[in-house]
């Protein structure tokens, strides 16, 4: 991005309501306040200049724009917290918007959708709930499965997953915790014949290449350990 196209992007972006996604935020005066995510705060210290774009910490010190508080939160670089920003901005324009309302998970940044993969999301929610418990057949991995929802699909399923029917799946979810699609593995090394695994089809929801599976379930640990 050139420095032009990152003033305008700033310009058009309110601070406020950015930040306001992670941390409860109220009007004191002309600025806003809420407790900082950065530390372990418990009375409101963090102090956002929506006029000016900007925030500080008064406890911990942390300051900056809309830019620096993106990429400290989320802990990325200064070019993905530009794209995703950019992406919340550019998406606005007749699209279904689904906001999470619990601003005490940091990573909770708005599900965005257009109308087709809002569809299409609610579908993977049926069919999630549809699978049926799948023993791991070791104690120890169980609760693993449990927590990533590992199930076994039923024979008797909608069109759209026929071909995953009868097989172990695996729910994939992107970084910000939306359930994209899925991948399922042959039950029987025997069916030779059947491909071992398959994945749901790509598109604007579901695309292999740009996923990594486990990230959002890591995200805390993550961010936790640094």
């Amino acid at each position: 991005m050139t420095k032009q196209e990152i003033q305008e992007l700033k310009a058009s972006l309110s601070i406020r309501e950015v930040i306001g996604r992670y941390t409860t935020l109220r009007r004191v005066g002309r600025r806003w306040m809420g407790l900082c995510p950065f530390h372990g705060d418990r009375h409101p210290s963090l102090s956002v200049n929506e006029e000016k774009g900007s925030f500080v910490c008064y406890a911990c010190g942390e300051r900056g724009d809309v830019f620096a508080f993106v990429s400290k939160i989320e802990k990325v670089g200064f070019a993905e917290a530009a794209k995703r920003l950019t992406k919340e901005l550019t998406i606005e324009n007749g699209q279904l918007t689904i906001e999470r309302k619990d601003n005490k998970d940091a990573g909770a940044l708005p599900e965005r959708l257009s109308v087709v993969d809002s569809r299409l999301s609610v579908e993977n929610e049926v069919f999630l709930a549809m699978l049926l418990p799948a023993g791991s057949g070791c104690p120890e991995l169980t609760p693993t499965w449990l927590d990533f929802g590992v199930g076994q699909s039923p024979f008797l399923v909608p069109e759209r997953w026929k071909a995953m029917r009868n097989r172990l799946v695996f729910p994939v979810r992107d970084e910000e915790g939306r359930l994209v699609g899925f991948a399922a593995r042959r039950l029987s090394d025997e069916d030779r014949d059947k491909p071992k695994y398959i994945n749901s089809e790509t598109g604007e929801l579901y695309r292999k290449s740009e996923l990594l599976y486990g990230l959002y379930e890591a995200r805390e640990a993550i961010r936790r350990e640094g």
